[in-house]
Protein backbone atom coordinates (compact mmCIF):
# COMPACT_ATOMS: atom_id res chain seq x y z
CA UNK A 1 0.00 0.00 0.00
CA UNK A 2 1.05 3.19 -1.25
CA UNK A 3 0.46 6.07 1.05
CA UNK A 4 0.88 9.84 -0.62
CA UNK A 5 2.33 11.27 2.66
CA UNK A 6 2.33 15.10 1.30
CA UNK A 7 -1.28 14.89 0.74
CA UNK A 8 -1.76 13.18 4.35
CA UNK A 9 0.44 16.21 5.93
CA UNK A 10 -1.70 18.64 3.69
CA UNK A 11 -5.04 17.46 5.05
CA UNK A 12 -3.30 17.43 8.99
CA UNK A 13 -2.55 20.79 8.37
CA UNK A 14 -5.61 21.89 7.23
CA UNK A 15 -7.18 20.02 10.50
CA UNK A 16 -4.91 21.60 12.56
CA UNK A 17 -5.10 24.98 11.59
CA UNK A 18 -8.99 24.49 11.63
CA UNK A 19 -8.72 23.74 15.39
CA UNK A 20 -5.94 26.72 16.15
CA UNK A 21 -7.49 29.23 14.54
CA UNK A 22 -10.72 28.96 14.01
CA UNK A 23 -13.26 29.97 16.79
CA UNK A 24 -16.74 28.80 14.40
CA UNK A 25 -17.68 28.04 10.46
CA UNK A 26 -20.14 30.04 8.79
CA UNK A 27 -22.30 28.35 6.09
CA UNK A 28 -22.29 26.69 4.29
CA UNK A 29 -25.68 27.48 2.46
CA UNK A 30 -27.28 24.54 1.63
CA UNK A 31 -29.15 22.29 4.53
CA UNK A 32 -27.93 18.54 2.99
CA UNK A 33 -24.42 19.99 2.65
CA UNK A 34 -24.61 22.16 6.61
CA UNK A 35 -25.34 18.04 8.24
CA UNK A 36 -22.97 16.78 6.43
CA UNK A 37 -20.14 18.95 7.52
CA UNK A 38 -21.47 19.15 10.80
CA UNK A 39 -20.77 15.67 10.86
CA UNK A 40 -17.22 16.55 10.91
CA UNK A 41 -17.03 19.30 12.58
CA UNK A 42 -18.57 18.26 15.54
CA UNK A 43 -15.93 15.71 16.43
CA UNK A 44 -13.50 19.43 17.43
CA UNK A 45 -16.61 20.65 19.06
CA UNK A 46 -16.29 23.56 16.27
CA UNK A 47 -19.85 25.67 16.27
CA UNK A 48 -21.43 26.09 13.07
CA UNK A 49 -23.57 28.94 12.30
CA UNK A 50 -26.39 28.36 9.35
CA UNK A 51 -27.56 31.17 7.35
CA UNK A 52 -29.86 29.65 4.75
CA UNK A 53 -30.06 26.32 6.07
CA UNK A 54 -33.78 25.53 6.61
CA UNK A 55 -33.77 21.90 6.67
CA UNK A 56 -36.15 20.40 10.06
CA UNK A 57 -33.57 17.82 11.16
CA UNK A 58 -30.95 20.95 12.26
CA UNK A 59 -33.25 21.55 15.05
CA UNK A 60 -32.58 18.27 16.67
CA UNK A 61 -29.88 19.67 19.42
CA UNK A 62 -28.93 16.03 20.22
CA UNK A 63 -27.73 15.56 17.23
CA UNK A 64 -26.47 18.85 15.83
CA UNK A 65 -25.79 19.95 19.41
CA UNK A 66 -22.70 22.68 18.03
CA UNK A 67 -25.59 24.01 15.14
CA UNK A 68 -27.18 27.66 14.87
CA UNK A 69 -29.39 28.92 12.15
CA UNK A 70 -30.01 32.78 11.84
CA UNK A 71 -33.21 31.95 9.14
CA UNK A 72 -36.17 29.67 10.68
CA UNK A 73 -36.46 26.42 9.92
CA UNK A 74 -38.96 25.15 6.86
CA UNK A 75 -41.62 24.21 9.48
CA UNK A 76 -41.32 27.75 11.30
CA UNK A 77 -41.88 29.17 8.08
CA UNK A 78 -44.57 27.32 7.01
CA UNK A 79 -46.58 28.24 10.00
CA UNK A 80 -46.08 31.80 9.68
CA UNK A 81 -47.42 31.98 6.63
CA UNK A 82 -50.74 29.79 7.66
CA UNK A 83 -51.23 32.17 10.34
CA UNK A 84 -50.31 35.56 7.67
CA UNK A 85 -53.35 33.60 5.55
CA UNK A 86 -55.49 32.89 8.66
CA UNK A 87 -55.07 36.44 10.00
CA UNK A 88 -56.03 38.34 6.52
CA UNK A 89 -59.12 35.26 6.09
CA UNK A 90 -57.58 34.31 2.69
CA UNK A 91 -59.13 31.93 0.89
CA UNK A 92 -56.34 32.00 -2.41
CA UNK A 93 -52.91 31.92 -2.69
CA UNK A 94 -51.02 32.45 -5.93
Amino acid sequence: MIVDFIHLFNIVWAIDQLIMYTTAIIGPGDSSITMQTHNILQLFEMPQIGYSATAKQLSNKEKFKYFTRVIASDTQQAQAIVSIIRQFKGNYVA
